[in-house]
């Protein structure tokens, strides 16, 4: 199974909980007559959420170099084990770290670019 990678960050270990969130945008119209009408108005921006941990000497590093990328402003291309890479926004990291520092569990959160992130590297 292939890895979690985000811009030119492969996560070492894929998190141990990924949940994909997505589906149709629908709006709702009451007509004269008192029905009501959906109207479909596209798929709607995937949002994920990953859940895992960094583990070892390097965990502190690879903690800050998410931790940079969660700060850019630049969308990047995601991929997730299973999926086609697209193109996304990091929203947002949260980490705790445990014990001596070997293990450090964190939380990352991104959003599907829209039309201004299709040419991302």
């Amino acid at each position: 199974m292939t890895r979690m990678r985000y811009k030119d960050f492969t996560f070492p270990h894929n998190p141990r909980k990924i949940q994909v969130d997505g589906g149709q945008r629908l709006a709702e119209h009451r007509c004269l007559d008192g029905r009501t009408v959906l109207e479909a108005l596209g798929r709607q921006r995937r949002q994920v959420d990953a859940q895992g941990e960094l583990t070892g000497s390097q965990a502190w590093r690879q903690l800050e170099q998410l931790v940079f990328l969660a700060g850019e402003e630049t969308p990047g291309l995601l991929a997730l084990p299973g999926m086609d890479p697209f193109p996304a926004y990091c929203t947002g990291i949260d980490f705790l770290g445990e014990g001596d520092g070997q293990v450090l569990g964190y939380r990352i959160r991104f959003q599907e670019a829209g039309e201004e992130g299709r040419t991302v590297g």
